[in-house]
């Protein structure tokens, strides 16, 4: 090798430090002379020799014999070749070594980039599986625990295991009865008494299903059982003051008090006409009419003849003398072997044995076929049966025959059906009275003598226009227009009947005298029990209609009416499955085998699935259950129940979520326009749902709304004694688990009340004190139910802590495949700026750029020279 040095090839300079910067940092291995652009590593001469440098020092190679250049540290550290030690290489090798980092070093730069792009690309595969997986276990555990949700809640079949928890007798809730007493007076002064609890026990019974099971039919059973707490007033013996339900009821069957008193005045009138007209009385009259007359029939034949003769002709018929009636003979062939002795007592009509005693019963009841009274004769007597048989025949024929031939002519009748008639008028049948035992006659006639010294004498189709046909008085409308028209001495109204307006006035007191004795004095005394308008009984006998003791507490006023016990109850407790079924009827709901936000929507009631008394048609809807849809996965879900109370469906509105025991609630109120006025419900003002419509409440005003008037704050200054409204206590709400759609809480409350408005205040103008028009609260009721620590438990560990663990696993999949998938994208982002930068800086060099002389023939000759 010449120890001249040759001329140094002119290499191109750096544009800039940092361009240095960026090729002095590039990892070069030397694999041989030849320069590639994009050639492997050797195995052959790689010592990995690293050019370290900063931007104040960069390693430069120019000519002649060096130890280590500025900045280079360490031996090797700056050209250094195949393993040598600190000593500085020839100027052939130095061009060599930059040419190389120019030429080589890019292809080696190319080799770490796409070692670099190799694992952002597994970065970002990792993070798509790992984010697939955490969706894919997340979604797969979620959606077995919604299959076995819908198992155990759909119930598609009587071999449903859900039926058997249907048909079980589980306490369902925890309800709070709070009655409102009301004092009587202008403005009602309330004084709220309770509160009384109880605990009720739903269950169906008779579960039944449709063809393919998308529907179920059955009847709930509620039973209640007394739950007082410690300082609770005790229902047996708290008495309260309301205005009456059930008094209200029968004055809405009535129309009014005045007309429920024209009913009594017509049942009274009903009741004298039945009495008048019956068989019993005509033969009454007749026996009566026969034992004035048979002892006058007597008296004139024995002007001619003996005593004696007459006993002996009429029992035994021992002649036939000439004028002698021929219907006084007791045998018209043998003889009955009576004696003169018998004869005599049984004619004698002082003896109270005799058939001709006046006012004894005992011939006439025997007539009828009494054997007692038939033994008791012929004891007395000394006659066998037969004789009295005999006698008794005898009897018969001449009263029919005889009698009421007499009867009819004599009154100027046309049958003996008008003897009842007649006897009401004129008393003149049966002048001591048909009712001798009673002491209110029943006869108008024989009443105005004795009550008012007056001898009054109808005439017969008098009686009859007033006792029978479409003017009878028997008819309350009739009744209650004769009175009025009496009162007022309307002459030409009373012509209907033919009376004067005297004969109208000694009437019209008799009627209410007879309304009085039959009708208002058992009334009197039901009001004085507790049947009037404003009634006090205890909170047992208004709630369940039980006494202390356990037996029914009969209503006065209802068991006066009927004349028989009968009981009332404001709340209803089924105390056997018989009663459950007559009184509760069926439900029908969906089973949600098809559509699972369906579970429970009510379809009809007792095989109707529509309302027909409302203004318009209104279908049955709304969850009849304590089970919602379940899977909520937002808070737009509304729950819409079915009350029955209300006859329609309900709407929630969300307000808010919260926890119970740990587990997520959806808490959701009664929606504020639930009873803004409607008109398909009779609602012509808002805070009250008027359900005077219902079927067989008598047109009841009664209005059901929230307690101490919540939603209706302005009515509350009508009466005194109640608290304004919070919603804590009397406002309505559901919390619901959303994933299950399980009530976890809730209260619903409901107050009755009963508007008295103008028409009612004219209905119960008669008997009942004077009201002012309002609203009128009478009880308000809190049913309310909290899911148990145990129970909640049990659903967590049961279902949802499945369902947060599927969450967690989705979540943390999400989050853990996300982070890796954004750092691949940002690493391949940064390196696609770095490979654009890089492109801008150190364009492709082919050839050297001051001699264009290609560079790889540039490195051959220089390495050959070498």
């Amino acid at each position: 090798m010449s120890s001249t040095q040759p001329e140094q090839p002119v290499m191109r300079p750096a544009t800039s430090t940092a361009n240095n910067n960026i090729i002095n940092n590039i990892h070069i291995d030397i694999s041989s002379g030849e320069n590639k652009q994009a050639t492997t590593a050797s195995t052959t001469n790689n010592n990995n020799t690293n050019t370290n440098s900063s931007s104040s020092s960069s390693s430069k190679c120019s000519g002649g014999a060096s130890t280590h250049n500025e900045g280079c540290e360490g031996p090797g550290a700056c050209g250094e070749g195949s393993g040598g030690g600190g000593t500085a290489p020839s100027s052939a090798e130095g061009a060599a070594a930059e040419l190389w980092a120019y030429g080589g070093g890019r292809a080696t730069a190319v080799i770490g980039a796409k070692t670099f792009l190799k694992h952002i690309v597994m970065t970002i595969a990792v993070g798509v599986v790992v984010l697939l997986i955490g969706l894919s276990v997340g979604f797969v555990i979620v959606n077995m625990v919604r299959a076995a949700v819908k198992r155990n809640l759909v119930f598609d079949g009587p071999d449903s295991p859900v039926v058997d928890i249907l048909l079980s007798t589980e306490p369902k809730l925890e309800s709070m009865y709070a009655v409102a007493g009301v004092k009587q007076g202008a403005a009602p002064q309330i004084q709220e008494c309770g509160p009384f609890r109880y605990h009720r026990y739903n269950m169906l019974i008779a579960v039944s299903f449709n063809g393919d099971n998308t529907e179920a039919t059955f009847t709930k059973r509620s039973v209640t059982l007394y739950a007082g707490q410690p300082g609770d007033l005790d229902p047996a013996t708290a008495k309260i003051t309301l205005i009456n339900p059930f008094y209200l009821f029968y004055i809405g069957y009535f129309g009014s008090e005045k007309a429920m008193l024209a009913y009594f005045g017509g049942s009274a009138v009903s009741y004298v006409v039945s009495r008048l007209t019956s068989p019993g009385f005509q033969l009454s009259a007749v026996i009566e009419t026969s034992n004035s007359l048979l002892p006058s029939i007597r008296d004139s034949i024995l002007k001619s003849m003996p005593e004696e003769d007459f006993y002996e002709i009429w029992a035994n018929f021992t002649s036939d003398p000439p004028g002698y009636p021929s219907t006084l003979r007791v045998s018209s062939g043998s003889p009955s072997r009576i004696s003169q002795t018998q004869c005599s007592r049984l004619w004698d009509c002082s003896d109270p044995i005799s058939f001709c005693a006046r006012g004894s019963s005992r011939w006439r009841t025997a007539a009828l076929g009494d054997t007692t009274a038939i033994d008791t004769i012929a004891l007395t007597i000394g006659l066998n049966i037969e004789q009295v048989t005999l006698v008794l025949n005898w009897l018969r024929t001449f009263w029919q025959v005889n009698v009421t031939t007499y009867i009819i002519s004599t009154h100027s009748l046309s049958s003996m059906d008008d003897v009842g008639y007649c006897q009401w008028g004129t008393g003149s049948i049966l002048p001591r009275g048909g009712t001798s035992n009673s002491s209110f006659p029943i006869e108008l006639a024989i009443w105005a003598n004795r009550t008012l010294s007056i001898d009054l004498s109808l005439h017969l189709s008098s009686s009859k226009l007033l006792l029978s046909g479409t003017t009878a008085l028997t008819i309350p409308a009739n009744y209650e227009y004769f009175m009025a028209q009496s009162a007022a001495n309307n002459i030409t109204a009373l012509q209907t009947w033919g009376l004067t307006t005297s004969e109208a006035s000694i009437i019209a007191q008799y009627l209410t005298a007879l309304v009085q004795y039959y009708a208002l004095t058992p009334l009197e005394a039901a009001f004085k029990a507790g049947g009037s308008l404003f009634s006090t009984r205890t909170a047992l006998q208004w709630m369940w209609a039980k006494n202390s003791d356990g037996s029914d507490y009969p209503d006065p006023f209802a068991s006066a009416l009927m004349k028989k016990n009968v009981s009332h109850a404001l709340l209803r407790n089924d105390s056997s499955v018989e009663e459950a079924r007559a009184r509760n009827g069926t439900s029908t709901v969906n089973t949600g085998k098809n559509d699972l936000s369906l579970l429970w929507w009510t379809v009809a009631e007792n095989g109707v699935s529509v309302i027909d008394w409302w203004e318009k048609p209104v279908k049955f809807g709304g969850i009849g259950s304590s089970q919602f849809k379940p899977f909520q996965s937002s808070t737009s879900y509304k729950p819409i129940i079915w009350t029955g109370e209300l006859a329609r469906t309900l709407e929630f509105d969300y307000v808010k979520n919260g926890k119970l025991f740990g587990i997520d609630f959806n808490h959701y109120q009664l929606s504020p326009n639930c009873l803004d006025a409607n008109s398909t419900f009779y609602m012509s003002f808002s805070g009250f749902a008027n359900m005077t419509a219902r079927p067989h409440s008598n047109g009841v005003p009664y209005f059901l709304g929230m307690p101490h008037f919540y939603m209706a704050e302005s009515w509350l200054s009508n009466v005194s004694g109640l608290t304004a409204p919070v919603f804590e206590n009397h406002g309505t709400f559901l919390e619901i688990q959303p994933f299950l759609g399980a009530v976890m809480r809730f209260a619903k409350r409901m107050q009755t009340n009963f508007f008295i408005d103008s028409v009612w205040k004219e209905k119960l103008s008669v008997m009942s004190p004077k009201l002012p028009q309002l609203m009128y609260p009478v009880y308000w009721v809190s049913e309310s139910g909290c899911m148990s620590e145990e129970n909640a438990t049990s659903l967590y560990d049961g279902v949802l802590s499945m369902v947060r663990i599927s969450h967690i696993i989705l979540v943390c999949g999400v989050i853990v495949g996300t982070v890796l998938l954004v750092a691949g994208l940002t690493l391949l982002a940064v390196r696609m700026a770095h490979k654009r930068l890089a492109s801008n800086v150190i364009a492709p060099m082919d050839t050297d750029p001051e001699t264009d002389i290609p560079l790889s023939t540039m490195a051959k000759a220089t390495t050959d020279s070498v």
